[in-house]
Order: structure tokens, then C-alpha cells, then sequence
């Protein structure tokens, strides 16, 4: 499969995300579980306005994304065209016959893993009906039905036995099957966490994980936030750059979708998040 370059007058992936509710109550995140996002409809509407654009990969996300029952329905009546769909999932809802049908659609699944069992619970805010087993099924299911898959493990606060704990284990059961494993410092946006609550920077997770990474049998990698990195299309339907520091909702609106083009919502992205967006090009080693 070729993948097209995105022209300079479009960002290289676009971020949907299709509803704001989810599952978990993880004490990192930001988005305020809310939204049931658009209706189906007006999903499709919006995917394949995307897809039309040119944008070489489409990113969906939510909240939890297959808390909605119209996901399949959305990604049939979507045109595929040229575009790497991804889908980002905390793998709690994920079955076999799920997992089959996601493979219809999608080129790369990321599932995030939360914690160990020694902090599974406090990191998702109190939940009880999934676990960190859970987590590492929904790979393990993922990987059975061909699908390749990426481990997000965002790091809720410093606990170098916890990232220790995790990466060991998911390389132990899946060894070079993943395709990578990238570690996602937690981060402050607005008033949201309270001062109490440590963030761990990059340099700190790098000195966690420096002693067994080397020894991992696949890609390590760290996420880097930066302002402005995404362009993040939100289940209300509105276009932001995200992250933006120190602002209460870490969003700058854009504009629109059902008002503007894709063209006309790039133009208008602040000139100085474009490089660091441009740079978001998809990996395609997992389509050779």
C-alpha cells in the first residue's frame, strides 16, 4: 500500500474524536465524559469529509470509542480511500468478534494500559469491573485476529516498580509482536489536577526506564507534548489545536467541521503548532 504525503495545505493526521464518554475515570485525563458525540449520520458525514480532503490518517479516539454501538456502521459507510485508520481504545470492551470487525477498518490499534494490579484501580478512578488483565487480553485478542497493535502506557505519577512492572510484562507475552510501546508523561491542563498531584517529566521517565528498556523486543518510544501538537476534532464538533497549557479547557478552537473545509480549518491553525503537526506522519513499517 502506497501512502500519500499530505500536501502543505493539510495537516498530516486528523484526531476524531467520536464520543467524549468513557469507562474509566483515569485520574490524568482531560476530557470531560460528557458528549455522545454526533449522531451516526452526521459521523459519517464528518469521516468522509476527511477522507475526501486528502489527509493521509485519521486517528479515532474518544472517551472510549466503542462505547459507541454505531462504530462498525460509521466506519462501513466511510469511505477507505488512501487513509490509515487507527483506533485508540483502553481495550476494555474487546472481544474476539470485535476485534475481527475492527480489522475491517483499521491498520493499527492502540490500546492503553493503566496501571498494574497494584494500581489499576487507583489510576482509572475506582474501577472495579475491568482490570489490568483486562488490558493485556485485549492485545492478546487484537494480535490473534492480525491486527497490529501499539501499547500506550501513560504515566499517572513516577512509580518507576509500576513502569517497570508493565513494560516487562507485556514483553514477556508478546514480545516483538507489538510495535511499539510508548511511555505518556501525564500532563497539566488548566486547574484541573490539584498542585498535589506530581507530574512526571520526560527526563524523569527516561532515568525510570533507561536500566530495562534496552532490553525490550520491540520500539520504545516517549511521547513529547508540545502546544498545539494535535488538531483535535472533539465529539461537539468543533476543531482545537490541543494541547494548549495553562488554558481551563486545553483546547484553542479552530472552527467548525460542518462549517468549514479541512483547507479552510489548516489555514487557520496557528502558525507556530504547524511544524510540530506536520511532523505527525503515519508509521507505515506495520504495512509492509
Amino acid at each position: 500500500m502506497k501512502i500519500q504525503k499530505a500536501p502543505d495545505n493539510l495537516p498530516s493526521r486528523f484526531i476524531y474524536e467520536l464520543i467524549e464518554r468513557c469507562n474509566y475515570n483515569c485520574i490524568h485525563c482531560f476530557v470531560p465524559h460528557r458528549l455522545k458525540g454526533p449522531t451516526t449520520s452526521e459521523a459519517i458525514n464528518i469521516s468522509n469529509k476527511v477522507v475526501d480532503s486528502g489527509i493521509p490518517s485519521i486517528s479515532w479516539t474518544g472517551g472510549e470509542p466503542y462505547l459507541r454501538k454505531d462504530l462498525f456502521d460509521i466506519m462501513k459507510h466511510t469511505r477507505q480511500g488512501d487513509v490509515i485508520h487507527t483506533i485508540n481504545t483502553n481495550g476494555s470492551l474487546i472481544n474476539e468478534d470485535i476485534a475481527k470487525r475492527t480489522r475491517e477498518f483499521f491498520k493499527l490499534v492502540r490500546v492503553s494500559i493503566y496501571g498494574s494490579n497494584n494500581t489499576f484501580y487507583r489510576n482509572t478512578g475506582g474501577v472495579r469491573k475491568y482490570n489490568y488483565e483486562t488490558s493485556l487480553k485485549a492485545i492478546e485478542t487484537f494480535l490473534e485476529c492480525g491486527l497490529p497493535v501499539q501499547v500506550n502506557f501513560p504515566i499517572i505519577s513516577p512509580n518507576v516498580e509500576d513502569i517497570e512492572i508493565v513494560s516487562k510484562e507485556i514483553n514477556k507475552r508478546f514480545g516483538n509482536s507489538i510495535e511499539e510501546l510508548v511511555y505518556i508523561p501525564s500532563i497539566k491542563i488548566g486547574e484541573k489536577r490539584d498542585d498535589n498531584y506530581h507530574y512526571p517529566s520526560l527526563g524523569e521517565i527516561t532515568e525510570y526506564v533507561s536500566n530495562f528498556s534496552n532490553n525490550m523486543s520491540f520500539p520504545v518510544r516517549y511521547f513529547i507534548w508540545k502546544p498545539g501538537k494535535h488538531m483535535l476534532l472533539k465529539a461537539d464538533t468543533n476543531v482545537y489545536a490541543h494541547p494548549i497549557f495553562n488554558n481551563e479547557k486545553g483546547y484553542l478552537r479552530i472552527g467548525n467541521i460542518f462549517e468549514e473545509s479541512i483547507e479552510e480549518l489548516w489555514s487557520k491553525f496557528p502558525i507556530e503548532f504547524k511544524e510540530d503537526h506536520r511532523n505527525l506522519t503515519p508509521s507505515v513499517d506495520y504495512l509492509a
